[in-house]
């Protein structure tokens, strides 16, 4: 999903950058072009910080946060999203609450690979929670996977 948004986040800003020159060059266009420019320019710098957020929050909680082991429960399909037919992954996972009382389900960030070739369940997984907001967690794919995936 995070590369979905660099992909994105690059496309918008370049159709900006162009679209804010072009309003330049033609000056009996400016009314249009300046604000769908600026619109695209937007749009592109929110798609590419809001993928620089995601990455230094798992970094974050990487270096700081508790680490738990969790095991697979379920395999599901994000349909929320879909690209060229196809739908990305994410998995469902389930451990011992370090900060309640209970077991919680974690849920993993959707990835273009198929979680079941990679994955059995019941098999372990590294989770990462915050201990100041308990809420927050990362569910650390990227450990488990033979080659990097982003």
């Amino acid at each position: 999903m995070l590369k979905v948004l660099k992909t994105l986040g690059i496309l918008y800003l370049i159709l900006g950058g162009c679209l804010l020159f072009a309003q330049l060059l033609a000056f009996s266009a400016r009314l249009v072009l300046f604000p769908m420019g600026f619109i695209f320019l937007l749009g592109g710098a929110v798609c590419l910080l809001y993928r620089a957020y995601r990455i230094r929050r798992a970094q974050r909680l990487k270096v700081g946060g508790v680490c738990i082991t969790a095991r697979v429960i379920r395999f599901c399909r994000d349909r929320m999203f879909r690209m060229n037919g196809r739908y990305p992954h994410y998995l469902l996972c389930e451990a011992q609450d370090p900060f309640g009382a209970g077991m919680r389900t974690f849920r993993s960030e959707s990835i273009w690979i198929k979680l079941p070739d990679h994955f059995a369940v019941n098999s372990p997984v590294t989770v990462y929670i915050d201990p100041q907001h308990p809420r927050r967690y990362y569910v650390d794919l990227q450990a488990a996977l033979p080659y990097p995936v982003s």
